[in-house]
């Protein structure tokens, strides 16, 4: 009886690659976009937060300012921000999405105590990025740290994601990229590397699975 072919052994995974929101932060809860979306006057919470997205990019590229964003998503409804306003939801903004995901950070230490490189990769604006910087020193426990509104590419792009290999001295085949979006994981993906769809935090089991199964071993 002829045997079934053999499926291939998995590819070694040398870099870590992780997006920050829902990956090593927690998500926004209900409570949490109901109040950002009050606050811009935009309700129901589902018709602010197509808004909320529809302009993200161009923030995170700094495109556009703080002001100008929550301007063209409060337009969306047929009104205007004051700079009160803007800077009230901005710090709401930023509290929603800088509750950590400290399992997530856990996990990054143990992949560098194992010998792997770790980076973190994110479509971020500028007023996050600095609410994030002075609230998290595990930042710099990364490698790498690449941010939109500092390099002026966005993902899904396939430059975004090369720039993090080179950053952290890694061929794109060997690097495993984690994000909570669909189509950044495409993005990956189609750039050459591993990629897998983190989107709620259960996944992390997953994670360790597909690390495990590629040769990640825990140190003592």
């Amino acid at each position: 009886m002829a045997q079934p072919p053999a499926h291939p052994a998995p590819v070694p995974v040398h870099a870590v690659i992780f997006d920050y929101g829902k990956v090593l932060s927690l998500a926004p809860t209900e409570a949490d976009w109901q109040q950002l979306a009050s606050a811009c006057g935009i309700l129901p919470v589902e018709r602010f937060q197509q808004a909320y997205w529809r302009f993200r990019d161009e923030y995170d590229l700094r495109a556009v300012t703080a002001f100008e964003y929550w301007n063209l998503v409060a337009a969306t409804a047929g009104h205007r921000l004051d700079e009160a306003t803007v800077r009230r939801i901005t710090a709401l903004d930023n509290g929603q999405w800088t509750r950590p995901n400290l399992s997530m950070v856990e996990l990054a230490r143990r992949l560098r105590r194992a010998g792997m490189r770790t980076a973190i990769l994110s479509n971020m604006q500028v007023e996050m990025l600095a609410a994030l910087r002075a609230k998290f020193a595990w930042l710099n426990e990364f490698e790498a740290q690449l941010y939109t509104c500092e390099i002026g590419v966005v993902k899904p792009q396939a430059e975004i994601y090369l720039l993090a290999c080179r950053a952290v001295s890694c061929e794109p085949a060997y690097a495993l990229f984690l994000d909570d979006k669909q189509g950044n994981i495409d993005g990956a993906l189609n750039a050459g590397l591993q990629a897998l769809l983190f989107d709620t935090p259960e996944r992390q089991t997953l994670v360790e699975s597909y690390l495990r199964a590629c040769g990640f071993r825990e140190q003592g």
